[in-house]
């Protein structure tokens, strides 16, 4: 039991170095804050599901120093714990955003799912020169701006006809962005509050939104990037 014990304990010790790899990687990479909890908490829960406590607990089960089938039945449990890892990183990769877009209701992320559900099928695609060199989220992520109608009356009614037309909300009418080029879209429509911080950066305080919910951020520009004040 001893020897079970102690091989199950290095096998945890692996899988938790490879967790923190993962969870680099998706929270530096993949979902910059505050993004993870708006698309892939539940796959990353799953992802640590698989590394974290089946491999190791596998191992504890089978071990037994000296067994002739010893290497075939690690060999075994270390292809099925990379398949369910490569699995889940797949599926929360295609959670991951492709681009935000600015509108009234704030910063909708589109997501890689959405893109080849939705916006592909319809033939859409972005413009090759708003391709090139977008301002990023976070240094990564492009973000674009989609114009709408000043009269809020008449923009919730281009909204529902698109919708009725196309089966999509606005915010994937892709032909339609524009370059960002700052808040000053949303402070004109008086719907962004501009937020003094001690450190003197002006932030601007827009909802995040994506089909898991929302979350509050104060945004601010630095350069090519969009970041969020802390």
């Amino acid at each position: 039991m001893k020897d079970r014990l102690i091989a199950s304990a290095i096998h945890l010790l692996i899988s938790l170095v490879v967790a923190l790899l993962i969870l680099a990687l998706l929270f530096l990479l993949w979902f910059p804050s505050p993004l993870m909890s708006l698309g892939a908490v539940q796959g990353v829960q799953l992802i640590l599901l698989v590394d974290l406590v089946i491999g190791p607990l596998l191992t504890l089960l089978v071990f037994k120093k000296g067994k002739a089938s010893l290497l075939f039945d690690m060999s075994v449990i270390v292809a099925l714990q990379l398949g369910a890892l490569t699995y889940g990183l797949v599926t929360v990769y295609g959670q991951t955003p492709s681009h935000l877009v600015l509108t009234h209701a704030g910063m909708h992320v589109v997501s890689r799912h959405d893109v080849k559900t939705y916006i592909e099928p319809k033939g859409y695609s972005i413009a090759n020169d708003l391709l090139e060199s977008p301002i990023r989220y976070a240094g990564s992520i492009p973000v674009y701006l989609l114009p709408e109608d000043a009269n809020i009356e008449q923009r919730n009614q281009d909204n529902l006809n698109y919708l009725f037309n196309e089966s999509l909300p606005y915010f994937l009418n892709t032909p339609k962005y524009q370059p960002f080029e700052g808040f000053d879209y949303l402070v004109a429509a008086g719907t962004s509050a501009i937020y003094e911080a001690n450190s003197g950066d002006t932030c601007f305080e827009i909802t995040i939104l994506s089909v898991h919910g929302s979350e509050d951020a104060c945004l601010y520009q630095s350069g090519q990037s969009i970041l969020i004040l802390d």
